[in-house]
């Protein structure tokens, strides 16, 4: 297992396959242990087609185009530069994420937190086209302020840290689920629709309760 890293001093194109661009002489792969988008480059690499990508760090100052593809996070990641969508595509982390220091240029863009264990997401301020929990497995917890034009959470048990602020608020489930919400946040929702199945309860609740 490796860490692949956009080498600086090789980076020579915006093309994700040109194995010059990278640390080990090839593009990443799902079985490298960590890919690191490091800053100080020329050139940035531009997504070529729907990928899956294990723990993935973005340093200070770095840059990444989705350029119209979907991209799945393996790993816990560590967006620290800019992460840029340019339309519809969908971002699926299957473990943390962490935005500080970062940006993120949402356009139509989906972010789906998706795993099967605990995930814990910390936003830093980023707004979200769309946001999508389908973590039905275990407690996805926002340690910050969420701020989304619609979110769902579909099956999911979640706990918000701070405020929130959606155009619309979407709960489904088709079993047991709970949405704990911080004591003292503002939770600013224009249209709240929570829809279950039969048995599929929801319980809204304080992080007192």
């Amino acid at each position: 297992h490796h860490t692949a890293g956009v080498d600086p001093s090789q980076s020579s194109s915006t093309s994700w396959t040109a194995t010059g661009n990278w640390s080990l002489a090839r593009f990443p792969i799902s079985y490298d242990v960590t890919v690191i988008i490091t800053n100080g480059c020329t050139y940035y690499p531009l997504l070529d087609t729907t990928r899956d990508l294990p723990r993935f760090e973005m340093l200070s100052g770095s840059s990444f185009s989705l350029n119209g593809h979907d991209l799945t996070i393996i790993g816990d990641a560590v967006i620290g530069g800019t992460l840029a969508a340019s339309g519809t595509e969908t971002v699926t982390f299957l473990k943390s994420v962490d935005l500080t220091g970062g940006s993120f240029t949402r356009a139509q863009s989906t972010v789906v937190i998706g795993g099967t264990a605990a995930q814990s997401v910390t936003s830093a301020g980023k707004s979200f086209h769309g946001l999508t929990v389908t973590n039905s497995s275990a407690l996805v917890t926002f340690t910050d302020a969420v701020t989304a034009d619609h979110y769902r959470s579909e099956s999911a048990s979640v706990a918000y840290g701070s405020n929130l602020t959606a155009g619309d608020f979407r709960v489904y489930s088709s079993g047991a689920v709970t949405q704990t919400f911080a004591l003292g946040a503002a939770y600013n929702v224009t249209d709240l629709y929570l829809m279950g199945a039969a048995g599929g309860t929801q319980y809204l609740q304080s992080a007192g309760a």
